[in-house]
């Protein structure tokens, strides 16, 4: 019974050591997955902003703006104008044929 306890011992240690190798490697993997989404996302972000000057230099994305602008501030006045109330006034006498 002595020389089987340390080969059942190996074989546990074996195990343990091959458990510990696949969550190293699973780890490894989720932190490159982690740059690689980081870095798209920085480039995403680069390639927007370098657009955004890209129009703005056109001035495209100005007249863009200025029309936006023009159009809230047009119907935050007809918002806050008090309604517009008709009334007619009687006719005068002798128009009443």
């Amino acid at each position: 019974m002595g020389p089987r306890r340390p080969l059942a011992e190996m074989q546990i240690a074996a195990r343990i050591m091959v458990v510990m190798m696949v969550l190293v490697i699973m780890i490894v993997r989720m932190v490159m997955v982690v740059v690689v989404v980081v870095r798209m996302v920085v480039v995403m972000r680069m390639r927007v902003t370098m657009l955004m000057l890209v129009l703005f230099g056109l001035g495209l994305v100005a007249a863009t703006t200025h029309r936006t602008h023009h159009s809230t501030s047009n119907s935050l006045i007809r918002i806050s104008s008090p309604p517009q109330t008709w009334s007619f006034s009687p006719p005068h006498s002798g128009q009443d044929a």
